[in-house]
């Protein structure tokens, strides 16, 4: 049987038996499986006991060479958090005294937070700073993103990390989160274009941060302490 015979039939097979569309079956059709691609992260232990309702999502801070970089992941990212139905999410505008202060010095303090909690009325804020931000292929976004508890000033979530599409377990998590989000009936040629669209090879790296608020902890770990998150850990009680 020639080549695109075979290619035919395999691709038939997944589609077709009983009507129903066999998501991961036709996925290995198109020779890519998701694999984890984010690995530091850490969330507190009592996270689901904490009554997390309300969300305020600060500006990103900006490290890239790219003027539009924050306020596309910014408002990505708060897209994403509203998607996945877990908090009343609240963008704070760039213009706000606060957000200014953060975009300054990267960080907020114990009280800073306190007082942007009672503000807004919310029960934890998250901050992030964007770190690397390529926007021609092979395409990269690297974020930290930190979630603060405005009653405690303690951190609860953090995620640290750099994702390059010039990495096979990058490009093939991207590949599958076309696929399985985007559209499930994609070519393989079609499902490439997550890997050539900034807009969204962003909302899939913003997914995939989000997810890691539900994925179990095999462990105990502490936060990652970067520039942006120090003041915060330090003068939590």
């Amino acid at each position: 049987m020639r080549p695109t015979a075979v290619w035919i039939v395999l691709i038939a097979a997944a589609v077709l038996p009983g009507g129903c569309y066999d998501r991961a079956r036709n996925r290995a059709v198109l020779h890519f499986e998701p694999q984890q691609a984010i690995a530091n992260w850490s969330r507190d232990a009592r996270f689901e006991h904490l009554g997390i309702r309300r969300v305020a999502v600060m500006p990103f801070v900006d490290r890239s060479r790219y003027p539009a970089a924050s306020a596309q992941l910014t408002g990505t990212f708060v897209s994403e958090l509203r998607k996945a139905r877990r908090f009343d999410v609240t963008e704070v505008a760039a213009k706000e005294p606060l957000a200014q202060v953060t975009a300054a010095r990267g960080s907020f303090d114990a009280v800073q937070a306190r007082l942007l909690g009672e503000t807004l009325n919310v029960d934890t804020v998250i901050i992030g700073e964007i770190v690397e931000y390529r926007p021609y292929r092979p395409l990269a976004i690297g974020l930290r993103i930190v979630m603060i508890d405005t009653r405690s000033g303690r951190v609860v979530w953090t995620v640290d990390e750099t994702l390059d599409t010039d990495e096979l377990a990058v490009a093939n998590l991207a590949r599958a989160y076309y696929y399985d989000i985007v559209d499930p009936e994609a070519s393989e040629y079609k499902v490439d274009r997550v890997l050539r669209s900034m807009a969204t090879f962003s909302r899939c790296v913003c997914y995939h941060f989000i997810r890691t608020l539900d994925r179990p902890l095999t462990a105990p770990a502490a936060p990652p302490v970067s520039a942006g998150t120090s003041e915060a850990a330090a003068d939590a009680p």
